[in-house]
């Protein structure tokens, strides 16, 4: 009786394996805690972790987040994808990302993960906490907790590695560098600064001389022209001084100024090449066609006469009016008086097909009518992808939407125990 006790208890040893076995996780298959709520943050599916030891941790961790705004996760599963991910950081890396620990515009999250199977651990920290957990101060952290995790005590280890944490980042400089964004000076800084004024200094050399050329403009254009090609490099210059405030803002200011204060250059004459003086207004009203006085009052275009006075030779310049694109040139008189003076729909467009609008335009030079018929676009229906992807993103097995959005690229540190 009793070698057939021991019999039964040596094959029960033997085939336990065989009808208990963890999980094997992919990214996909990681349960995010934050399906649970905004205030869990530690993800531990196959109990390697006490249940009181991760009540403890999640309020530590919502109390982290609240004092330095850092999204920290912690992961503990018996075993992951070994076959796809060779060593658990690469696995913990695309997890982070994954997930998108952190602000999404600072980039403070960290992450920590333990695989119990394959004895590794690994702290992730996202891009923008680099600076504060660097790679070797989360090797630090980790060292810690290795007598413990050693042992097989993950509680105490885990316990370890969040107090190797909370003591770097609760610190007075750092949450200051945290909650304000501010940083201590340190040679990589420098450097970036020295960058960014040197790259911003750039930009005004550039600028300068594309100011220069489109400021002075060429002979006989007028003070619109030059204003209206310079318009556009004004715009560039705006939206750029919102990322190099200080090298572009006085810059800024002075070509808004020499945009007011710009003057017509003299054309040359064609004949000798001597400058030209321009003649007065009341010389030069008298002196034009009755379809460019028309193109002057309906402001399409306007009209300067310019005279040499060394060999007399006169030309008239035609420029772009303040209205010059509400008209075109008319295909009978070829005046800048042509203009589209309204549509009647004759068919509305559907999903199926497109539809008819009749257009007239009338000149009012010569007064020359015409309808033209155009084409409506057929309309098309919404996309119904957006649809599609909400639905599939509440069937996931994460909320992509509770974690930040933040960013790694591959910070921290590892070890095996």
């Amino acid at each position: 009786m009793k070698k057939l006790s021991q019999l039964f208890v040596l094959i029960s040893l033997i085939c336990a394996p065989l009808f208990t076995s963890a999980a094997v996780y992919t990214v996909e298959t990681v349960p995010s805690p934050k399906v649970q709520g905004q205030e869990f943050y530690v993800c531990n599916p196959d109990t390697v972790l006490a249940l009181t030891t991760v009540q403890e941790l999640n309020e530590r961790l919502q109390e982290l987040e609240k004092n330095t705004s850092v999204e920290m996760a912690i992961v503990a599963v018996y075993a992951y994808d070994e076959h796809k991910y060779a060593v658990a950081r690469d696995f913990a890396l695309e997890l982070f990302n994954y997930w998108g620990i952190g602000n999404a515009q600072t980039n403070t999250g960290i992450l920590v993960f333990l695989a119990k199977e394959s004895r590794e651990v690994e702290i992730i920290t996202g891009s923008g906490i680099e600076g504060i957990m660097t790679d070797l101060v989360c090797g630090e952290i980790l060292d810690e907790a290795l007598p413990d995790l050693s042992q097989n005590d993950f509680d105490a280890g885990m316990l370890q590695i969040m107090k190797g944490v909370e003591n770097r980042l609760m610190s007075t400089e750092n949450r200051s560098e945290l909650l304000l964004g501010w940083k201590p000076k340190d040679p990589e800084n420098s450097a970036i600064a020295a960058g960014y004024f040197g790259f911003g200094f750039i930009l005004l050399l550039i600028f300068g001389l594309v100011a220069y050329k489109k400021l002075n403009g060429v002979p006989g254009q007028s003070v619109k022209e030059i204003q209206d090609q310079s318009k556009s490099t004004q715009s560039c210059l705006g939206c750029l001084m919102v990322f190099f405030p200080i090298p572009l803002l006085f810059f800024y200011l002075y070509y808004v100024i020499a945009r007011r204060r710009v003057k017509m250059i003299p054309p040359n004459c064609k004949k000798c090449n001597h400058t030209m003086v321009e003649l007065p207004k009341e010389e030069e009203n008298s002196r034009l066609s009755k379809n460019q006085l028309i193109e002057k009052n309906l402001q399409s275009c306007d009209y300067s006469l310019w005279k040499c006075p060394v060999c007399g030779e006169e030309e008239f310049i035609q420029h772009k009016g303040v209205k010059y694109n509400k008209y075109s040139n008319c295909p009978v008189c070829g005046a800048h008086t042509y203009q589209n003076v309204g549509g009647v729909v004759m068919a509305n467009a559907t999903y199926t097909s497109s539809g008819k609008r009749l257009d007239s335009y009338c000149c009012k030079a010569c007064g020359h009518h015409e309808q033209v018929t155009v084409v409506i676009p057929q309309k098309v229906r919404p996309s119904s992808s957006y649809s599609s992807s909400s639905s599939s993103g509440h069937s996931s097995s994460h909320s992509s939407g509770s974690w930040g959005g933040g960013h790694s690229s591959g910070g921290g540190a590892g070890r095996r125990f």
